[in-house]
């Protein structure tokens, strides 16, 4: 071993430094993501609950934002998966999704000026 000297394990102290680095950075991850409020719903929640594809449901809902109808908010959510991609499998990770919240027609006369 070039320039590292094994710890008391017999492991080199390069191969436990990056375990802690990976255990920091897991720990990070999973601190980032936050609750996301009950009003608030995904695009592929409300592709359920309208009957739509997740695809055509993000665009009705990127209008609805565009037209004062509907917020949109991103927060940063843990998704979890098993597949397998060319680095080995993945458990979890963090990613900011956007969620979607409706403005009623009470609301939108109250933010009217």
């Amino acid at each position: 071993m070039h320039g590292q000297r094994p710890d008391a394990g017999g492991r080199s102290m390069a191969v436990s430094a990056l375990k802690d680095w990976a255990v920091a950075l897991e720990e990070f991850v999973e601190r980032r993501a936050v609750a996301v409020p009950p009003d608030f719903k995904s695009a592929a929640e409300i592709a359920k609950i309208w009957g739509y594809t997740q695809s055509h449901a993000s665009k009705m809902l990127n209008a609805m934002a565009r037209n004062g109808m509907a917020e949109i908010k991103k927060f940063a959510v843990m998704v979890e998966t098993a597949n397998k991609n060319k680095y080995g499998p993945r458990r979890s990770y963090s990613r900011l999704t956007p969620f979607y919240k409706i403005i009623t027609p009470t609301q939108r006369r109250r933010s009217e000026p």
